[in-house]
């Protein structure tokens, strides 16, 4: 059988193959080292092919080939590729399209599809690209699949400063007793529990049961930031009839007094009802915060409370008892008046 004469090694380069076919940089790579050897070994070329798994002609031309180039010659050459369809600057731009909204582009979607990028690609350089190809490069460019996260619309920066300026002005005039000072808030409850972490046995899932019943209902409150007293009413309906009631209520309990609510811009804060009732006393006002802005109103925070002392991990009977479940907790924050302004963080 036919062998092939290959040039003399040095020591050094029967190692480096050796190497290069134990852990070549790919399974080719390694194949045309395996091939060097045998044949440094003496194996007729035919009988390489066989134990290489390749044709005759191959391992003759490789063999060939290091010969003059030694080792480069069994490495794959760089290859050029597929010709881009789209110009450096076509790309760029489909990253700035991605990183809009297709509504922008006057698309009836917000977000964007593969199918959609083509079908806009195609309109703005007639190219046609297929779905998979668009997602190539989508990734390519760095972007990624995520899920958003819901995130309050931001306030006026120079409102909120106003605002600010302002309640410190009425905490002032509160301490001066000029005023009496209120912040007011609703919160709306059922009997469908919320959630939150819990102490639980390894390896098990604690399941909270639920009904078919959604009822709410909608408890309004008011607390003073001087004192920590806490007044609370709770109604069925979210509407300016049950804000007014809140308003008389207050009103009963400080008949003289000038009384200032801070309150925020709910539509029932609007009512008809409510302006009557304002124009009647003559001597309480609403100040309503900026929108967007429920870090400026303190009371925001004892409904995190409320809702870890009632709501949480807890179906109730009914909507009966769960409303006196209500009532105990603002009859404890009413014993607890240090803890209210702590929570407040007044003091």
């Amino acid at each position: 059988m036919h062998t092939f004469q290959l040039r003399q090694f040095l020591e050094a380069e029967r190692l480096t193959l050796a190497q290069m076919y134990r852990n070549g940089p790919n399974a080719r790579c390694r194949q045309r080292a395996h091939m060097v050897l045998l044949a440094e070994q003496g194996y007729p070329l035919k009988t390489i092919a066989s134990l290489v798994g390749v044709a005759y002609n191959s391992v003759r031309r490789y063999l060939h080939a290091f010969n003059e180039q030694g080792f480069l010659a069994l490495y794959d050459a760089p290859r050029p590729g597929r010709t881009p369809q789209l110009t450096p600057e076509q790309t760029k731009q489909v990253g700035y399209w991605l990183e809009m909204s297709p509504r922008a582009l006057h698309y009836q979607q917000s977000c964007w599809s593969m199918k959609l990028m083509a079908q806009r690609i195609k309109a703005a350089y007639q190219v046609s690209l297929s779905t998979e190809r668009v997602r190539q490069l989508v990734r390519k460019l760095g972007f990624t699949l995520v899920r958003p996260r819901h995130q309050s619309r931001l306030p006026d920066p120079e409102q909120v400063e106003q605002a600010q300026q302002d309640i410190d002005q009425l905490h002032q005039q509160a301490q001066r007793g000029e005023l009496m000072l209120f912040y007011q808030d609703e919160a709306r409850l059922s009997r469908y529990p919320t959630l939150t972490r819990m102490w639980v046995r390894k390896g098990t899932q604690y399941q909270i049961p639920t009904d078919d019943d959604h009822t709410t209902f909608w408890v309004y409150a008011v607390t003073n930031p001087l004192t920590g007293k806490v007044h609370y009413r709770i109604e069925d309906p979210f509407s300016g009839e049950g804000f007014r009631r809140l308003l008389e209520q207050i009103r009963r309990h400080y008949p003289k007094v000038q009384i200032v609510l801070i309150t925020d811009r709910a539509s029932i804060h609007r009512k008809k009802v409510v302006a009557e009732y304002l124009s009647e006393d003559g001597r309480m006002r609403l100040y309503n915060l900026p929108s967007y802005s429920p870090f400026l109103n303190r009371i925001e925070r004892l409904w995190k409370w409320l809702r870890r002392r009632v709501t949480h991990i807890h179906l109730f009977e009914s909507l009966a008892e769960m409303k006196e479940a209500v009532r105990h907790f603002f009859r404890y924050l009413n014993r607890v008046p240090g803890k209210v302004l702590r929570c407040l963080a007044v003091t």
